[in-house]
């Protein structure tokens, strides 16, 4: 699956792009900075222990922006000006995409040359098998915004399992709610449901009961589109991760059990 966490797909119904301002990353070195941005997520969802607080995972990303002499405030202004030139974006998201395939190809050439057999990690998965963006235009799709995804548990699941939905929506006027939520073998659910902010990467984490074990977890968004002409959702996985008894106590906040 592609995995572009931070980019937005292309919308061919805006405007031809412009050339792009003195103050605004080159297209080549974006679509080379966007990569790496988005292979450090992945890395970040797959070692969760080694990444285990927001000042890891924001070193490791500083440390990406001092290999491309920018700063986090260059690219955020860069990215809010390609978000409003989406043509000129589609071709940086597609360059993107070019550079991570070429790099996974590299690595599974090196790996087939060396007999070493790439394996998915076991303690720490993206569950979600669909594409990381979804553009929601209400002539195309309809009036309403409806995400959802539903697995059934199987052999690789354990108690006390976390799952986490990320996502962000962009050019959305309102937040919305979405929910996170697990069936238990004893005929018991249990569900959290979370406001998600407007051009906000958000996660929605669920702590699953360590006593109990999982048939099925699920989540989703429905939203009725007003006056916006188009919703992106991009950044999207589920991310499943192990136990931590360290933080296992939390599980209380603002879950709900039904019975």
């Amino acid at each position: 699956m592609k995995v572009l966490p931070y980019v937005i797909p292309a919308l061919l119904f805006l405007a031809a792009c412009k050339d792009t301002p003195d103050y605004v990353i080159d297209k080549a070195e974006m679509a080379e900075l966007i990569a790496d941005i988005n292979e450090a997520n992945i890395i970040v969802e797959t070692n969760v222990a080694k990444y285990p607080s927001d000042s890891t995972k924001q070193l490791l990303k500083q440390s990406i922006f001092a290999k491309h002499n920018v700063t986090s405030e260059q690219f955020d202004t860069s990215l809010n000006w390609y978000g409003h030139n989406l043509e000129l974006y589609a071709k940086i998201h597609d360059e993107a995409i070019e550079i991570l395939e070429e790099k996974q190809k590299h690595l599974q050439d090196e790996a087939r040359k060396s007999g070493i057999q790439i394996v998915a990690a076991g303690d720490s998965v993206n569950l979600w098998n669909a594409p990381a963006y979804h553009l929601f235009k209400p002539e195309i799709t309809g009036k309403f915004l409806q995400l959802s995804f539903s697995y059934q548990a199987n052999q690789d699941n354990k108690p006390g399992d976390r799952f986490a939905w990320n996502l962000r929506l962009n050019n959305i006027r309102t937040s919305v709610d979405a929910l996170v939520g697990v069936d238990y073998n004893d005929g018991t659910a249990e569900y959290i449901s979370q406001s998600v902010q407007p051009d906000t990467k958000s996660t929605i984490t669920l702590q699953t009961d360590s006593t109990k074990t999982v048939t099925r977890v699920y989540g989703y968004i429905d939203y009725e589109i007003g006056f916006e002409s188009a919703i992106i959702v991009d950044g999207i996985s589920v991310v499943r991760t192990r136990l931590n008894p360290a933080i296992y106590y939390r599980r209380n906040q603002g879950q709900k059990v039904l019975k």
